[in-house]
């Protein structure tokens, strides 16, 4: 499939200049899963496995650079991802009311490519860089945990009212790099092996984490509305552990002092898991 890039990478700077990136082309994707599904009176599972690639991707962003000591527009282009993995899902039920049940999903996304970079000049729209490489591939594609798992328990009363549990494990998760850091000016003097250079181009992971969370459903026949008419309550907690230390988003900062090589200058950016949250919905059909 061909996909038209968005407004906003599509243009340098969209909001100070009509100015396309050049090597400006339509995104190519291909997509393919494959499934199978079992279903018994006591047991019901699937799994599929999903294969997907993205070619000639295009990225803009605008930040304060510090080696051209103004702020910039900087475009990549050529970004190629791939993304594999496989899903599945499980639940039995032990007795008619009591079902356990788990689900995973493991997967792999990262770049497959050396994406190019071109950097302007945000107040004038001069170019500074041009074709910088960016040794990116087979890097992680970061915001998102590349395996995941929960497990469930379910009792089902007879008195029209359900208890959910669930536990779930998040790991494999990377935060988003700054391509400035990988580039050969980045390393530029600097020692191999060492630990300055890991600091500089290795991706941080993120550590897993266990969340668990609950709800109780209940529902009542409403007669008095029709006989159809049905009233439903559903209260439930999340991250009943009040897991706060787990973080579920992180980017390097674009600033990176190329002179000094000191990544703790421009510390990396963390979004922390929202401790204990509760909700209550109510519904009714008729």
């Amino acid at each position: 499939a061909a996909l038209a890039p968005t407004f906003k990478n599509a243009f340098v700077s969209p909001r100070t200049r009509n100015v396309l990136v050049k090597g400006l082309e339509a995104e190519q994707a291909i997509l393919g899963e494959a499934r199978y599904d079992y279903k018994s009176p006591y047991l019901k599972f699937s799994v599929s496995g999903f294969y997907a690639t993205t070619k000639n991707s295009i990225e803009s962003t605008s930040f304060y650079h510090e080696t051209e000591r103004t702020f910039i527009n900087m475009s990549l282009v050529d970004i190629d991802k791939k993304f594999t993995g496989i899903e599945g899902a499980v639940e039995y039920s032990l007795i008619p009311a009591v079902k356990v049940g788990a689900a995973a999903s493991l997967g792999q996304y990262i770049y497959t490519s050396r994406p190019k970079a071109s950097i302007t000049q945000d107040n004038d729209g001069s170019v500074l860089q041009e074709n910088i490489t960016i040794y990116a591939k087979n890097f992680y594609v970061g915001e998102t945990p590349q395996t995941a798992y929960t497990f469930s328990l379910t009792y089902e009363s007879k008195n029209f009212w359900k208890a959910y549990v669930n536990v779930n494990r998040f790991q494999d998760h990377f935060i988003s790099f700054n391509p400035i850091r990988r580039t050969e000016q980045a390393i530029a003097s600097v020692e191999f092996p060492s630990a300055q250079w890991d600091e500089i181009i290795l991706q941080e992971e993120i550590d897993g984490a266990w969340t668990v969370d609950v709800s109780v459903y209940k529902s009542w026949k409403a007669k008095w509305i029709n006989d159809d008419a049905l009233i439903a309550l559903n209260v439930g907690v999340v991250n009943l552990l009040n897991n706060t230390d787990y973080i579920n988003a992180g980017y390097e900062q674009f600033r990176f002092d190329t002179e000094t090589k000191r990544v703790g200058a421009f510390p990396s950016k963390y979004g922390y898991m929202q401790g204990i949250n509760y909700f209550i919905q109510g519904s009714l059909r008729f």
